[in-house]
């Protein structure tokens, strides 16, 4: 028998698309419509699309890259966003990792304080989250 006051199940939102500027779309979309259904505001939904595209920027960087990889998982009180190179590694426009650059992730930062470029073995990840109202 399930707990009526246990958070909601955990759940991992997985979309990998090929890194091509059309599918973008498709990714906004998909990450939009996870954040309204988590119960985000509609001005936090637009800047989830926003943070999205920019992500998608900011990964890809100026190198050929085979697909993103979009997560997003619900973690405590919070909706935590992923953007990865999935096929091939690539880096931010200007080379320098951590170095601030027109939009990307500096542009993300602005809307989400919590937003980060990493490097790993994988690849290129940007990521952020939004907080979630309680009882959500």
């Amino acid at each position: 028998m399930s707990d009526p006051e246990a958070p909601p199940r955990e759940r991992v939102f997985v979309l990998e698309l090929p890194a091509e500027p059309p599918f973008l779309a498709t990714a906004r979309v998909f990450a939009s419509a996870i954040a309204r259904q988590a119960g985000c505001q509609e001005a936090v939904v637009d800047d989830v699309k926003l943070a999205i595209s920019e992500a998608w920027a900011a990964v890809t960087g100026s190198e050929p890259v085979g697909s993103i990889r979009l997560e997003i998982a619900r973690e405590g009180g919070r909706l935590r966003f992923g953007v990865r190179t999935a096929g091939g590694r690539s880096g931010p426009p200007n080379g320098v990792w951590g170095e601030p650059w027109p939009g990307g992730i500096e542009l993300v930062r602005l809307l989400f304080e919590d937003a980060e470029l990493l490097e790993d073995d994988l690849g290129a990840m940007a990521r952020f989250s939004v907080a979630l109202e309680p009882g959500r």
